[in-house]
């Protein structure tokens, strides 16, 4: 995966699952394994097709809060449109743009660990 704001690579595993809810609906999950070097988890997403057919846009919703390897947690917000309501999260083929804003405002003080909040977007495409 390619993180845009710092321009550099990392490895990243991202699975699709299908879950049963309580109900009995078939809910389609994304697994991500190493998300943004510092997070593992799991979570329900929904894609709805652009008009032009420009690609699938992705409404995905991290777990709140998301603790990071070493404990810390993190409010992961990962956007469906930015500021301007441009759809900034899709799949396309073998690529996934994600638009997210990472934040510990919320925990920084309690955590004893700097404060971070910033908007980034990762771009992953897939290995063959």
């Amino acid at each position: 995966m390619l993180n845009t704001d710092s321009n550099t690579y990392y490895q990243i595993t991202i699975s699709n699952q299908k879950n049963v809810v309580q109900n009995g609906v078939e809910v389609d999950s994304l697994v991500f394994n190493n998300f943004a070097t510092k997070f593992n988890f799991k979570t329900p997403f929904y894609c709805t097709v652009d008009s032009n057919n420009i690609g699938n846009y992705l409404d995905v919703l991290a777990p709140y809060p998301s603790f990071d390897y070493s404990g810390y947690r993190w409010a992961l917000d990962i956007k469906f449109t930015d500021s301007l309501g441009r759809k900034t999260s899709w799949i396309k083929n073998d690529t996934i743009n994600l638009y997210f804003n990472m934040c510990n405002i919320q925990f920084y003080i309690y955590d004893a660990q700097p404060y971070y909040c910033k908007n980034v977007m990762h771009i992953a495409v897939k290995e063959h």
